[in-house]
C-alpha cells in the first residue's frame, strides 16, 4: 500500500468473506431438490446428469448472461421442467416457485463472529461497498446499513474478476485506486481484480501461503485487524 494515500473506499466480497457460504449451499441445495421431487414428481424423469448438461448448454448459449447466477438457476429449472413434460407456462411458474424455496434458505446466512460490530466501526471510518458474484442479501444478513452501495453480478454486465463493479464504485464515490481497498477470499476473482486496477487488496485465505502481492489474512478477525492497521497508516 502506498503510505502516502488514504483509504477512503473499502469493497467487500460477501460469500466466504463475511460468512461461510459452503455451509449455506450444503443446507439449501438438498432442501430445494427435495421440494422439487415432492412438488414436481415429473422432474424425476430427467436425470441428474441431464440437469447438469442443461446448465452447461445454457452457459454456452448465453455467454452474456451466464455470469448471472439467478438467471442461470431459473433458466435451468425452466428447461428441466419443460423436458419433464410440463407446459412452458407451468414450467416457468414451477421454476419461480423452486427458486423462491432456494433463495429463502440461501439468504439465511450466519456472519462470522464479530463481523457485524467490525463493519459498523469501519463504516464510520470509510465508505463500504459490497461486490459479489452471488445473489445473497445484505438486508437479510442484517448489515445493509453499513454499506453505501452494493454491486451484484446479477445486475452488472460482467462478474468478477472483470473490474467493472470496482471501477463503477470508485467512480461513484470519486476515489482513486490508491484510495481503494478490496477484500475477498478468491485470489483470482478478488485479489487479481484489485491489483489489476491498481487498488489495494486483502486476501482472506486460510492457507499458509501468502499471495504474490497484496495483504494476507487467515481469519476474519485478522482480516479486520489488518484493515484497521491499513486505515491507521493512511490517516
Amino acid at each position: 500500500m502506498n503510505k502516502n494515500s488514504m483509504i477512503k473506499l473499502i469493497s467487500f466480497d460477501l460469500d466466504n468473506t463475511l460468512w461461510n457460504n459452503a455451509s449455506v449451499m450444503k443446507r439449501c441445495i438438498p432442501k430445494v431438490n427435495q421440494w422439487i421431487s415432492e412438488q414436481i414428481p415429473e422432474s424425476l424423469s430427467v436425470s441428474t446428469e441431464r440437469v447438469g448438461q442443461i446448465r452447461s448448454e445454457l452457459i454456452n448459449a448465453n455467454p452474456k448472461q451466464a455470469h448471472k447466477v439467478t438467471w442461470l438457476r431459473l433458466a435451468t429449472y425452466q428447461q428441466w421442467f419443460r423436458e419433464a413434460g410440463l407446459s412452458p407456462d407451468s414450467a416457468d411458474l414451477a421454476a419461480q416457485q423452486a427458486f423462491d424455496v432456494f433463495w429463502r434458505d440461501r439468504i439465511n446466512v450466519k456472519l462470522f463472529d464479530g463481523v457485524r460490530a467490525r463493519l459498523e466501526a469501519l463504516s464510520k471510518r470509510a465508505t463500504l461497498v459490497a461486490i459479489t458474484n452471488g445473489n445473497s442479501s445484505l438486508a437479510h444478513a442484517g448489515i445493509a446499513d453499513y454499506f453505501s452501495a452494493s454491486f451484484f453480478a446479477d445486475h452488472m454486465p460482467a462478474a468478477k474478476p472483470d473490474p467493472i463493479a470496482l471501477r463503477t464504485a470508485m467512480k461513484l464515490f470519486d476515489v482513486s485506486p490508491e484510495q481503494t481497498l478490496h477484500v475477498g477470499d478468491s485470489y483470482s476473482d478478488d485479489i487479481e481484480m484489485a491489483i489489476n486496477v491498481g487498488a489495494n487488496a486483502l486476501w482472506l485465505n486460510e492457507g499458509d501461503m501468502p499471495p504474490p502481492m497484496g495483504w494476507h489474512a487467515q481469519t476474519p478477525n485478522e482480516m479486520f485487524d489488518l484493515i484497521d492497521e491499513m486505515l491507521n497508516v493512511s490517516e
